[in-house]
């Protein structure tokens, strides 16, 4: 059973799932040196002073080492379960799909939760509802690319599943 048949990203369609697999885990791997390189900024003092960043109200001192080190954790652990995205699609090893899947769909909770709480915590702001719905936006995006990656997942046990085809005498 296919989710999806094609990939469509902003500016490249993808007719091929396998294809599309090795897209979106070039996806995770750049976001999440951009996120990397954005929480380490904030570590060491830079500018977390906006209201829908997720560091907004840690302290620089305490909180902001504790929390941006789980934060680079967790991208870290994207970064390697991308690379094992990539070569479960190309060995068909739908084992190593398994942890990217578990990933993305934690960080899809994360973003619908924290936009959540955006506009609950800062309700008097009116301003906090797009960067609300930006985070609403992105977390579909990514729910997307969860789908791809599961669909690819789907076929590769399809494939791996034995026919077993009685014959009676």
């Amino acid at each position: 059973m296919t989710v999806i048949r094609t990939f469509w990203s902003p500016c490249i369609v993808f007719t091929d799932l396998r294809t599309a697999c090795y897209a979106v885990a070039g996806y995770t791997i750049a976001f999440s040196m951009i996120l990397i390189t954005m929480t380490c900024y904030m570590m060491l003092g830079g500018d977390s002073t906006e209201l829908y960043f997720p560091f907004f109200e840690n302290d620089v001192r305490s909180s902001m080492k504790f929390y941006g080190n789980i934060t680079i954790f967790y991208l870290l652990i994207m970064m390697f379960s991308s690379i094992g995205l990539i070569f479960g699609v190309k060995s068909l090893l739908r084992g190593f799909l398994i942890p990217w899947l578990i990933g993305m769909m934690l960080l899809i909770l994360f973003l619908i939760l924290w936009s959540i709480w955006l506009l609950y915590g800062y309700y008097i702001y009116i301003q906090i509802v797009i960067p609300a719905i930006i985070y609403w936006l992105w977390a579909a995006y990514n729910f997307y690319c969860w789908l791809v990656v599961y669909t690819e997942y789907k076929i590769i046990a399809r494939l791996q599943s034995p026919d077993i085809e009685l014959l009676y005498p």
